[in-house]
């Protein structure tokens, strides 16, 4: 029996973490097959970028086109409920944050999905009392509950069981490797005895783009031969860039924008700072884990994230200067690169966050439910 899945990354199919993650999914697909799985995309034009989307479609998963999620509610939920009367599918799998997945779950229930799943991937959202007033419904709707981490699942079920279903990677695809790291240093002119610090995230409110570069401001004061480099896009951009000048460190600011080969780029970084206002379970960070480098993070963002101890968590009530101290004294004290990346990726598949593992439960996961 095919089983036939429209998954729905609430957020569009972008330059996001739950795009990422996805990403690596179908290319685990791909390389291995999905016995009887098919998955569709619905593609929620609004949020999505052309680049993420082609990604998509080069891997051989079909997209559906579908528009006004957030402007017009009513007229999504129709059109989502005629393409899922139309593609006969057996289940759901609805990305977000929030108890705003109840749109998707309206339209399932209307027809007759049996199986609707939703999936938490972050601990906060931006509509709060619309997330409340949902909460209800979306907890009579849906029939099955997954969660990037512990910390996320309690944010969106609350008492409802769930299931804690980590973001895998390729995790040996960022083994540290000193010839990457000296071809990359070496291309953007970074010399010997500079600090490169790597943050890689959507410019957003999420991320507090504008709390880093304070940060940075005062690790300068500590080493002004320190650069930081920025990876991603977003809505924040021009007002980051324009902090960036109005403080006049330009020089030390590398806008990097979205890459496909991270991977490479993060051997060339000297550690990572991450001081998200609220996270699921990011990604970057069990890439960052991978390549060996020493991470300062807020620490709104869980503890699953971080089975290494070069990750280190700090209170974003504290001041800039204290991140930066403190950062500085993590690169200071780091030993050896090449070992804490084969260390830490040990870890990491010990904790379920390799890719192989992941895209197997997923299709135990269909299964069980559809079959």
């Amino acid at each position: 029996m095919t089983i036939k899945i429209l998954n729905v990354l609430t957020g569009g199919i972008s330059t996001d973490g739950i795009t990422s993650a996805w990403l690596s999914i179908c290319k685990e697909w791909k390389k291995n097959g999905t016995d009887n799985i098919e998955m569709d995309f619905l593609g929620i034009t609004e949020n999505s970028s052309e680049s993420a989307l082609t990604k998509i479609d080069q891997l051989g998963f079909k997209i559906i086109p579908v528009n006004q999620r957030i402007k017009n509610p009513y007229k999504y939920i129709k059109e989502l409920t005629n393409i899922l009367s139309k593609g006969k599918y057996n289940a759901i799998h609805i990305n977000g944050s929030s108890a705003f997945m109840t749109l998707e779950l309206i339209a399932a229930r209307i027809c007759g999905i049996p199986a609707r799943i939703t999936h938490s991937h972050n601990t906060s959202c931006s509509r709060v009392t619309i997330h409340k007033i949902l909460t209800p419904f979306f907890k009579y709707l849906n029939t099955s509950r997954l969660a990037c981490s512990y910390d996320a699942g309690r944010w969106l079920y609350g008492k409802q069981d769930f299931m804690v279903f980590h973001n895998g990677i390729s995790l040996d695809k960022f083994c540290y490797d000193t010839k990457t790291r000296n071809r990359i240093r070496s291309r953007f002119g970074f010399l010997d005895n500079e600090i490169i610090i790597g943050h890689v995230g959507k410019f957003n409110y999420q991320k507090n783009h504008e709390y880093l570069i304070e940060v940075f401001e005062n690790v300068l004061n500590f080493n002004n031969k320190a650069r930081l480099c920025l990876f991603g896009d977003g809505e924040n951009f021009d007002n980051i860039r324009n902090l960036v000048s109005k403080k006049g460190i330009a020089n030390h600011v590398h806008f990097m924008g979205c890459v496909d080969n991270i991977h490479e780029y993060l051997q060339a970084m000297d550690g990572m700072i991450l001081p998200s206002r609220f996270e699921g379970l990011p990604n970057v960070m069990i890439e960052w884990q991978a390549a060996g480098l020493p991470s300062l993070v807020s620490d709104k963002i869980t503890k699953e994230s971080a089975p290494n101890d070069f990750i280190h968590f700090m209170s974003l009530d504290t001041k800039p200067y204290d991140w930066a101290k403190k950062f500085i004294e993590i690169i200071e004290e780091y030993g050896n690169r090449k070992t804490q990346s084969y260390d830490a990726i040990y870890n990491l598949v010990q904790n379920n966050f390799e890719i192989s593992h992941q895209a197997k439960e997923l299709i135990q996961l269909y299964n069980r439910l559809c079959t």
